[in-house]
């Protein structure tokens, strides 16, 4: 076993423990934003508590080290900037949600972060759909972080 710097084995602890209840995490989200555009009690405090807690979530991910001799520095790259992307997109959704400013501006930097990194996702899926380098999640994650961002941006310029 190699030995890892510190943030390195909080990056692995968040990669392989807490991520793997990730479509959980989101199914939250989704209800949490529900809960708070209904003006339910209390749905703000959840909300936050919940958007922070994903983003640090996703950004000490952001530290771990791929598993598997077939990732170059690139795919280690695209890993770093994709669980970074989500962090800010899911800050920029909680600065949206409570109507703090430079909301629009995280949500942005996220978008085109996540748009990004899911063309190149797509693009290395097409050109080497062998190997199987980064899971579903990663792009299940990509997709559904830029659906709730884009909508969210849009309402809020509508």
């Amino acid at each position: 076993m190699e030995d890892f710097d510190p943030k390195t084995k909080i990056g692995n602890f968040f990669q392989t423990k807490v991520l793997k209840y990730e479509l959980f995490i989101l199914a939250l989200i989704i209800l949490v934003i529900c809960l708070s555009a209904l003006k339910i009690p209390h749905a703000g405090l959840l909300l936050s508590l919940t958007l922070m807690s994903t983003a640090c979530i996703y950004f000490f991910s952001a530290f771990s080290m791929p598993e598997g001799s077939e990732f170059t520095a690139i795919d280690n790259f695209l890993h770093k900037l994709i669980s970074l992307g989500s962090s800010i997109a899911i800050i920029g959704i909680l600065f949206m949600m409570q109507k703090w400013p430079m909301g629009d501006t995280m949500i942005t930097i996220g978008l085109l972060t996540l748009g990004m990194c899911l063309v190149v996702l797509v693009y290395q899926k097409i050109k080497t759909p062998e190997i199987e380098k980064f899971n579903t999640l990663d792009l299940l994650r990509t997709l559904i972080l830029l659906l709730i961002s884009g909508g969210l941006l849009y309402l809020a310029n509508k």
